[in-house]
């Protein structure tokens, strides 16, 4: 399947408390599925809240996506029997909600002045960058 139009269509978001908050859970659910002709329509929640003060942000929307008729019409059934999609199709729906509501979230979480919902990974130095910054060191000593 390939997704057609993903959208934010409406939204709630409070922050409740004045310190910042230490932890986040994010949560993303689709609240809704029905296939037509070769197309899968989606309803779903984005949603992060804060702790310990439970702020958050929710964000619901609607996704279309296109492909054959008997995936459209198996995913939805696999929501309506389990409320999940499972595989390849899952990946590509849950992924796709996570990268747009996740870009409008940060925006919000800007005004609220608190942590965007996004963690980023933490960088290291390697032994390989250690070597290259010592060589260049040794190159170019400090003058006095």
């Amino acid at each position: 399947m390939k997704i057609d139009s993903l959208e934010i269509l409406s939204g709630d978001f409070r922050k409740l408390g004045a310190q910042a908050p230490q932890t986040m859970n994010l949560n993303i659910n689709i609240t809704g599925a029905s296939a037509g002709a070769g197309t899968l329509l989606l309803d779903f929640e984005y949603a992060v809240v804060y702790f310990p003060d439970n702020s958050h942000i929710r964000l619901l929307g609607k996704a279309a996506l296109s492909g054959s008729e008997a995936e459209a019409r198996e995913a939805a059934g696999e929501w309506a029997a389990t409320g999940k999609i499972s595989g390849p199709d899952g990946e590509l729906i849950i992924n796709a909600i996570n990268y747009s509501a996740s870009m409008n979230a940060v925006l919000i979480s800007k005004a609220l002045n608190i942590a965007p919902p996004i963690v980023l990974p933490t960088l290291t130095i390697g032994q390989e960058a250690e070597k290259q910054e010592a060589g260049k060191k040794a190159r170019h000593p400090k003058k006095g």
